[in-house]
């Protein structure tokens, strides 16, 4: 039985980033890169991840969902579906879409300046244990850290932040073209969401008016949409039952409890852990919670959406054929590579994409479901 998965975001430490002058967290990945640069400046290893690129797939995951839009991440991407309503398509598969976009914002901050050493090559346990012990700034990481983490000490140091909006979205958007406006956007659509501000005070019409920018209502909604979508392993998680069990019945009603608010409520406020489900009656009481542990909380809490890969309709060519959203498994690895033979740019990467497919389409992945 598993009952666990988290949300995942960039967790950072903040006693570096108060020391280093950040006041503003990231609010897009241009600005992620900007913040990156400080810490590099101030002395401290901005990020780590650790052997096979870490948690960061999960997060290209959200940066395509963003940059190309949930409907045509669900609907097109991994329906393997193109426009005209072919599928499976090879050509969906290769279209340059979001994540290109992706491979670019990484391009921008996956780098050997920014990356700790060791990263490619070091196993999660000894990356986790040298950034709670400050050997990095920031680390992709998900709700389990603290708990999995607890022999090396608490994680009071630490917080998640809302992962930054990727900031080749304003391509998405008619009336936010720069990234100076889709910051200010990125701002106020938090103030709403914290319950800081109330919305009218940025409505303007049929529209909304952000420090003077007008701002369609379709662009608040892409912008709102993306802002208020995570990174999530749970529907990675499983319950099973073997065929030979002969307490079946049994078996059922535990996972029954487990699902009721009585069993969530022992499950969350015992691990400060926070799930992808409410309390029909009742809230968690999180006043003993460390600063980490209610912050990835309510990182989930004003979420909207999930964009992962774990996706129930997705199709066969992915499930049972083989084929995945970057086939390059290396392209983290390569692209912050110490090595500089080995140095991949985002243009290298996508053709090393395209070169996948090509290689695999007809040959495994088609072959696999046929």
């Amino acid at each position: 039985l598993t009952y666990g998965g988290g949300v995942m975001s960039l967790v950072y430490n903040k006693e570096m980033f108060d020391k280093a002058g950040i006041t503003q967290l990231p609010r897009t990945t241009d600005e992620l890169t900007v913040v990156c640069d400080k810490l590099y400046r101030a002395s401290y290893v901005p990020l780590a991840h650790f052997v096979e690129g870490g948690y960061w797939p999960f997060i290209s995951e959200v940066w395509f969902a963003q940059a190309s839009g949930m409907d045509y991440y669900l609907n097109n991407f991994y329906a393997c579906t193109d426009e005209n309503g072919e599928t499976p398509s090879k050509e969906v598969l290769l279209k340059k879409d979001g994540r290109y976009e992706v491979l670019k914002a990484y391009e921008q901050f996956i780098t050997p300046e920014y990356t700790m050493d060791g990263s490619n090559t070091t196993d999660h346990v000894v990356v986790q244990t040298k950034f709670l012990t400050g050997s990095a700034a920031m680390m992709v990481n998900g709700s389990w850290l603290a708990n999995e983490m607890e022999s090396i000490g608490s994680t009071e140091g630490f917080a998640m932040m809302r992962l930054p909006v990727i900031s080749a979205i304003t391509d998405r958007t008619k009336t936010i073209k720069s990234e100076t406006v889709l910051r200010l956007v990125i701002s106020a659509i938090d103030d709403v969401t914290d319950g800081v501000k109330e919305i009218s005070e940025f409505q303007k019409g049929d529209g909304y008016e952000v420090d003077g920018n007008k701002i369609s209502a379709e662009d608040w909604e892409i912008i709102r949409q993306a802002r208020n979508m995570v990174a999530a392993n749970y529907s990675g998680e499983s319950a099973y039952i073997p065929t030979y069990s002969t307490a079946k019945e049994g078996a059922k009603e535990f996972l029954k409890f487990m699902y009721s608010d009585k069993g969530y409520k022992i499950y969350t406020e015992s691990l400060h852990i926070a799930l992808p489900l409410a309390f029909c009656d009742g809230n968690v009481d999180t006043s003993d919670w460390t600063s980490y542990e209610a912050a990835q909380y309510q990182v989930l809490q004003t979420a909207d959406s999930i964009a992962s890969y774990y996706i129930a309709g997705k199709h066969r060519i992915f499930t049972d054929g083989g084929a995945s959203s970057f086939p390059l498994a290396a392209y983290i690895q390569n692209m912050c590579s110490k090595n500089a033979n080995d140095r991949i740019t985002a243009d290298e990467a996508w053709n090393k994409l395209v070169e996948q497919v090509e290689g695999n389409y007809d040959l495994n992945w088609l072959a696999n479901i046929k």
